[in-house]
């Protein structure tokens, strides 16, 4: 008689394996800027459908209603944001097509922000090495780049051609406004500030080294992962001394001097009451100045020469706040003639963005990436963007504590976050090629996309709901 031959279960498909690969690749795309922002929708699609898989198709991503609850709560500020600076009337003004990219946009950010989230949660691969293909996109980005400018100008082009233009249409274009790099597939003549960018928020990460432990101790996805980090900020900051970028090289330094003093600042692992008052009197603060200036921009307060007293012209009409209340008053007040008198009204649209058809020097001439939301997004997604970064300081916060000690990773991931807010902050540039180009938006981009996803990685809940604790039994004459 025969004997009865067992069968064997069918081979499990590992999805994590796949989905893994699927978002490192992504995620290298994305830093490396694939295609330019004519076909970056394709990545935001591929990271949506990437982020739909992590949910239905990995079994161990189960999370109960109060998880769910937790995460709704703490990522207000960003799907407010999410959804007002998408659709905006300034996105929507290009018809059907608009709001296709809108919708795109706005699932874009708030699935990237969650890939975030969920991708140290899934096996095999680690944090680690995520970060290490989103650093290696961004480290060929600038290595191409970085080529193609010591081609054309050789190096220390921005101290030897100081002063300096060619002519080009009988235009007169400064040479050391301008650097030659990749955009999409093609070597064009980028602003120097935008060029640029990507390779000073590389060298950022290169704080991480302070973090290193000995090479016999580590691990192979270790040493590994620890490679890329050095070989990419080297790049990042060969990019930066060869074109001698000596803005980039303080703002990259100072990051770097921050990821070596919080190693030497010992804070409890939970926030103390003070600190907590302190970010929240702090954020008050931010929020009631953009406030005042936002209502100072609608009655039309657009420069210094607005203001007679010298106290109130220093602290509203500065060089930085001064472009805020053009931008304001651009977005938010409307011409209405009555006769023969004309004046300046309230434009309630203002709340979703510029609705006008041209844009003045008032935005060509920003260099605010924060400031730029308000007429992409709104005053509405602006200050739900100024809400999220002081989420995002005490994500960092709680980050920072998420191991026993800080690991070289964290640095990276933080490093990149701030590389990216503070040069945006203060150099950022919308018009980014220098012959005959027009505004970009610096929402729908793919450092953009870059940054919310690495905030969804260094996410850690500031709102969870208490867990209720256990009664005690108790028995007659004492506890048990």
């Amino acid at each position: 008689m025969d004997e009865v031959k067992e069968k064997k279960p069918a081979a499990k498909t590992d999805y994590s394996r796949i989905l893994s690969i699927i978002i490192m690749a992504v995620m290298f795309l994305t830093g490396f800027g694939f295609g330019g922002e004519k076909w970056f929708f394709l990545i935001q699609i591929v990271g949506i459908m990437a982020t739909l898989g992590c949910f239905i198709l990995v079994d161990h991503l189960k999370f109960s209603k109060d998880e769910k609850m937790t995460w709704f709560i703490n990522s207000i500020p960003l799907i407010v944001f999410a959804i007002f600076s998408s659709f905006s009337r300034f996105h929507l003004s290009s018809g059907f097509a608009g709001v296709i990219m809108a919708f795109v946009n706005a699932l874009g950010i708030i699935g990237f922000y969650l890939l975030g989230i969920l991708f140290s949660k899934i096996k095999p691969f680690s944090q680690k090495s995520v970060l290490a293909a989103l650093a290696a996109g961004i480290a060929l980005l600038v290595l191409i780049s970085m080529i193609a400018s010591l081609a054309n100008y050789g190096p220390f082009y921005l101290v030897r051609y100081s002063g300096k233009a060619y002519y080009f249409d009988g235009i007169s274009f400064p040479i050391t406004e301008e650097y030659t790099g990749l955009y999409g597939f093609s070597i064009i003549a980028l602003t120097t500030r935008y060029g640029l960018s990507f390779a000073v928020i590389l060298a950022s990460i290169l704080g991480f080294a302070f973090y290193l432990k000995p090479v016999r101790e580590m691990g192979k996805e270790e040493r590994i992962t620890n490679g890329v980090f050095l070989c990419s900020g080297l790049i990042g900051l060969l990019a930066l001394v060869f074109a001698m970028y000596t803005t980039g090289l303080i703002i990259a330094g100072a990051i770097i001097l921050f990821s070596l003093l919080i190693k030497f600042i010992k804070a409890p692992k939970e926030a103390p009451k003070w600190e907590k008052i302190v970010l929240l009197v702090f954020g008050a603060l931010v929020i009631i100045y953009f406030l005042v200036l936002t209502v100072l921009g609608i009655k039309g307060y657009t420069s210094s020469a607005d203001f007679s007293n010298v106290f109130l012209r220093k602290v509203f009409a500065n060089p930085i706040s001064a472009k805020y209340l053009a931008i304001v008053n651009a977005v938010a007040t409307k011409t209405v003639t009555s006769g023969v008198v004309t004046r300046a009204t309230l434009d309630f649209g203002g709340l979703f963005g510029f609705g006008g058809t041209t844009v003045g020097t008032w935005a060509t001439s920003n260099k605010v990436f924060e400031f730029s939301v308000v007429y992409e997004g709104g005053l509405i997604a602006f200050f739900a963007l100024i809400v999220m970064f002081l989420f995002v300081i005490a994500f960092i916060r709680n980050y920072f504590h998420k191991y026993e000690k800080i690991e070289p990773h964290q640095i990276v991931a933080v490093s990149l976050i701030l590389g990216f807010v503070l040069y945006n902050s203060f150099y950022g540039d919308v018009v980014q090629k220098t012959i005959r180009d027009y505004i970009h938006s610096q929402i729908q981009s793919a450092m953009f996309m870059v940054f919310i996803f690495l905030v969804g990685t260094i996410y850690g809940p500031i709102f969870k709901k208490k867990e209720k604790k256990p009664m005690e039994a108790q028995v007659e004459g004492g506890n048990i």
